[in-house]
């Protein structure tokens, strides 16, 4: 006969009796505390396995979304954009596709689309599609090189809607990538008289807001040269986008702003050949830029001017440079038949009255405390 067991549980536990063979011996009964272990081990048993299936089910689930290749985070195609846009335009009026039947019939059955087919589509399904597209790829900080290209030449389509090119614009721009390429596009696009007019001005914006990120040397110069071309030429609007964007380089250091660039702004500021949105845009950086004989300018203007924006502008840009002096040119514009006008003249008369008696009375508390 044998025991199980060690001795001191023997001391301290009941004992029963059992048969092995044709031997019967003794077993100790495990006391309340080793049986509470037991139960502890068991339960710690069970929630490790419950916890091994679920990391099972979410490794299964991340592979499943990751693909093949084992990335979690791709650049978002222009294919998925533009699938989910088509599916989202069949559900809603806003959005019907007229004549899009294989277009629409091949996005509801997630077949993937080939790049020609996709720029196709983008030029066929409307403005609002197209904007709900590009707004799907606004968070995406580096495009992959296919949706990046369809982009490009879908901004470079001519005759295009011109807010979407612009929202393709401010996307592009936004980028980490290089924005050499998109340097040729918007060349093209200011040059082409054939061009719509609203998109050659967001072109030219775009391009002088870029410029001084460009790392080549020609690349720059041809962008350079183009923006100096509009600021020197004819074409209603664009001298004074250009204008805008040499203003921008002077505060930025990267090109100064020469006498060349002050006389053209007395051109423009008084020229009736540029219209009417370049002249504001030299009449204000008459004021702004404090050029030298920028009041001097102004006055001429208000004396000869009649268009009533342009008054409000030139006396809005006196009450900034001006002085004293220059109240006998705003005084005839006070009696003038256009409220702007007359309100524009005498803000600019109670700006320059207050200059006068900030002055008057800083000399004189200057000679009083004066030995």
């Amino acid at each position: 006969m044998w025991i199980l067991g060690r001795a001191s549980l023997q001391k301290s536990a009941p004992k029963i009796l059992f048969a092995s063979g044709s031997s019967v011996g003794l077993v100790s009964h495990p006391p309340e505390r080793h049986l509470m272990a037991l139960r502890h081990i068991r339960l710690l048993t069970l929630i490790a396995g419950g916890l091994i299936l679920i990391l099972s089910v979410l490794v299964v689930s991340v592979a499943s979304h990751t693909g093949p290749s084992g990335k979690g985070s791709e650049p978002i195609s222009m294919n998925e954009s533009l699938s989910k846009s088509l599916d989202s335009s069949t559900q809603s009026p806003s959005h019907q596709l007229e004549g899009l039947s294989t277009v629409t019939s091949r996005s509801l059955s997630k077949q993937p689309m080939q790049w020609p087919d996709t720029l196709r589509d983008f030029d066929l399904v409307g403005a609002d599609a197209q904007v709900d597209l590009v707004a799907s790829l606004s968070a995406t900080l580096s495009l992959d090189p296919d949706t990046r290209s369809a982009l490009i030449t879908a901004m470079g389509l001519r005759g295009s809607d011109s807010y979407v090119r612009n929202q393709i614009a401010n996307l592009l721009t936004r980028q980490d990538d290089s924005i050499e390429d998109l340097i040729p596009g918007l060349i093209i696009s200011i040059q082409d008289a054939q061009e719509v007019p609203l998109w050659r001005d967001y072109a030219l914006q775009h391009l002088g807001g870029i410029t001084p990120r460009i790392n080549q040397a020609d690349v720059a110069e041809a962008a350079k040269a183009t923006i100096l071309s509009c600021f020197h030429g004819n074409v209603e609007g664009l001298p004074g986008t250009a204008l805008l964007a040499l203003l921008d380089w002077q505060s930025t250091g990267f090109r100064d702003f020469t006498d060349e660039d002050c006389a053209r702004v007395y051109f423009l500021a008084q020229s009736g050949t540029v219209g009417r949105e370049s002249r504001i845009t030299a009449i204000a950086t008459l004021s702004d830029v404090r050029l030298t004989d920028g009041h001097t300018c102004l006055r001429r203007l208000l004396e000869g001017e009649t268009d009533p924006i342009l008054l409000v502008a030139a006396a809005a840009g006196l009450g900034r440079c001006g002085n004293i002096d220059d109240t006998s040119a705003l005084a005839r514009l006070i009696r003038h038949g256009d409220d702007h006008v007359r309100n524009a003249a005498l803000a600019a008369t109670d700006r320059l009255a207050n200059q006068a008696s900030i002055i008057e009375k800083s000399l004189s508390h200057s000679f009083e405390v004066s030995p």
